[in-house]
């Protein structure tokens, strides 16, 4: 998939507007080089202002979960979500452990 279709399909901007954070030199690789529509990057390279492009759909998280954490959205403790970068905060937990269990969970964005 073309780079400028990719971010644009992820909801950074239109293609147009796309096409012109290129030609200002805002979207790099992980090393900071600037790239060109045409590069051929994986995913996880990608950089829009310095910053990772968000995961693509589909995605499926796996989290280790320490004690004292909850897989809740409306716990007023500490929750999974507390253990995530803010961009995989969406995942959705496919099972639930309480707050006095260790386990490994997976999640879906």
């Amino acid at each position: 998939m073309k780079l400028v279709k990719l971010i644009a399909n992820l909801g950074y901007a239109s293609r147009r507007e796309v096409t012109a954070m290129f030609r200002e030199g805002r979207i790099t690789d992980a090393q900071g080089e600037v790239l060109y529509a045409d590069d051929k990057v994986a995913h996880g390279e990608i950089r829009l202002d310095g910053e990772p492009l968000d995961p693509p759909p589909g995605l499926v998280l796996m989290l280790h979960k320490p004690i004292g954490y909850t897989c809740s959205t409306k716990d007023p403790g500490r929750v999974i979500y507390d253990l995530c970068r803010r961009d995989f905060a969406c995942g959705i937990p496919c099972s639930r452990l309480s707050a006095v269990l260790i386990g490994t969970l997976q999640a879906s964005c």
